[in-house]
């Protein structure tokens, strides 16, 4: 079995809504963990550029030679980038990541995150199944990264109460 993961720079309200659902769905038998959370921008250019510009093993076939489209989301446009975001992944029987599952699953696992007060991207016209953020009232992503480059990190995570 694989050891679980360490996550850091994400906020810590959302951390614990994140371990809070990773708990919940353990008990109710789903396999799962918390696969990733923070992302720098150079990482999530990388995640951006995969099935676009850089070939994805994953999904790859002859009519689609670039495989799929790992996220909608530049550097800068997403959740992780802030520490608001993370990635919750089912497992297999031997306890590696697999995101190979059914909308149903996918969605139980979502249920379990909204009662712990995250947003799921499962929800989204885009599914990204395994996504779960909160967001600060009234900030864009646009004013998030504005607040990290003038005051810090620290300034933008007192945002979220």
């Amino acid at each position: 079995m694989n050891a679980e993961k360490i996550i850091t720079g994400v906020h810590p309200k959302v951390l614990d809504a994140l371990n809070a659902t990773v708990t919940e769905a353990k008990a109710r038998k789903l396999s799962v963990g918390l696969f990733s959370g923070f992302r720098a921008p150079e990482e999530q250019a990388k995640l951006y550029a995969l099935g676009r510009t850089v070939a994805n093993p994953d999904g790859k076939i002859e009519s689609k030679p670039m495989g799929n489209i790992v996220t909608k989301s530049e550097p800068w446009k997403s959740w992780h980038n802030f520490g608001f975001a993370g990635d919750i992944v089912f497992k297999d029987a031997h306890g590696n990541w697999t995101w190979n599952k059914t909308p149903k699953q996918w969605e139980e696992l979502g249920v379990i995150g909204e009662i712990f007060g995250l947003e799921w991207g499962g929800r989204w016209e885009f599914k990204d199944w395994p996504h779960f953020q909160m967001r600060p009232p009234g900030v864009t992503k646009d004013e998030a990264r504005q607040i990290i480059q003038g005051q810090g990190m620290e300034a933008l995570w007192k945002k979220l109460t």
